[in-house]
């Protein structure tokens, strides 16, 4: 199901899917990057650990995504800890091949 995320509680897994309006890497973040997602119910901050942005760096770049991980309050301001991350581009591709096999 699908929940609103002021029904979304600190340490709840959950799954976000928008498009990436701004991506912040700073120096003083000690490596941690700060993506912002957008839907049209509003927008949400993900922050993502300096080894998960290695080893995912191509997908995060993706302009569209589903990240998933962990709802952390920060100074009253509740932000997804990325564990996971899935490019929607990979996700229709995958839909239309399906539907390509199912005709």
């Amino acid at each position: 199901g699908v929940k609103r995320l002021d029904r979304i509680y600190d340490g709840q897994r959950c799954a976000i899917a928008g498009l990436v309006i701004a991506r912040q890497h700073p120096e003083t973040a000690m490596g941690f990057v700060f993506l912002y997602l957008e839907d049209e119910t509003g927008h949400c901050q993900g922050i993502v650990h300096p080894e998960l942005w290695e080893s995912l760096r191509s997908q995060l770049r993706s302009r569209a995504v589903i990240v998933s991980g962990r709802v952390q309050r920060l100074r009253g301001f509740k932000t997804l800890v990325v564990e996971s991350v899935l490019p929607l581009e990979a996700l229709v591709s995958k839909e239309t091949e399906m539907a390509y096999f199912v005709r």
